[in-house]
């Protein structure tokens, strides 16, 4: 995601294909709060748990809103549909009963054999593999695998996000994100807020910081010495 284009830039205001803004005269950049309550026009209709990114631009494109108490429920709610947003909550121009129309949200995980695995060498009752460092080695008739998440409702380009996202930088394991900053005119991130440490230290990275998105978390350009250098984030 480093040193990409933003196809939302305010430069590029020209661009009749740019979805329309974040709420009116909203600030730069607005700050979506995983975890913050999510208003429809009849009152509260959800929270908002992640956040749909398009790598190539860096764009937001949707918004993961969940939804119910007992029999929850994610919906994959198009970013244009966001009237205003703070810290506390996220106001969506609709009637709740409309998240219903919108694509339902699933994490479907699932296992295929590791590549160059040589099935005419070995037989399956010949391979054991570490289920857990608390617990032995699994049962008879194990194929070595990769673990694999498929993000149901979001297409493969597009990345999810969401509070206790992994991050790491060049040294190692950094923190987890806890909210993302965005701009509320081009509606692409600008920033991580990122959690750290045992205290809770929240640091602001930029965008142009991170190399990757994967299922395994975000990875950043940055050493920890740089990572110490960046802006911190008052929660308070």
């Amino acid at each position: 995601m480093a040193n990409q284009k933003r196809a939302g830039s305010p430069g590029n205001s020209d661009d009749k294909s740019m979805p329309p803004a974040l709420g009116e005269g909203c600030e730069l950049p607005v700050s979506l709060n995983i975890g913050a309550a999510v208003h429809c026009d009849d009152g509260r209709c959800g929270r908002l748990t992640r956040v749909v990114i398009d790598p190539s631009t860096d764009r937001v494109t949707a918004l993961i809103v969940e939804k119910g108490f007992l029999q929850r429920e994610d919906r994959v709610v198009p970013v244009m549909a966001v009237k205003s947003a703070s810290d506390d909550q996220i106001v969506l121009g609709m009637h709740s009963s409309a998240l219903h129309d919108f694509q339902e949200y699933r994490e479907v995980d699932f296992r295929v054999p590791v590549e160059r695995w040589d099935r005419g060498r070995y037989r399956p009752e010949q391979t054991r593999y570490a289920v857990s460092p608390y617990e032995g080695v699994a049962g008879s008739g194990v194929v070595p695998s990769r673990r694999y998440r498929f993000h149901e409702g979001v297409p493969f380009s597009l990345k999810v996000v969401g509070r206790g996202t992994m991050v790491r930088d060049a040294d190692g394991s950094l923190g987890e994100v806890d909210h993302v900053l965005v701009d509320c005119e081009g509606q692409y991130i600008t920033h991580l807020v990122v959690r750290q440490g045992l205290f809770s230290d929240y640091v602001i990275v930029p965008v142009d910081a991170i190399i990757e998105v994967d299922d395994a978390g975000i990875l950043l350009t940055l050493a920890r010495d740089e990572v110490r250098a960046l802006p911190r984030f008052d929660r308070s």
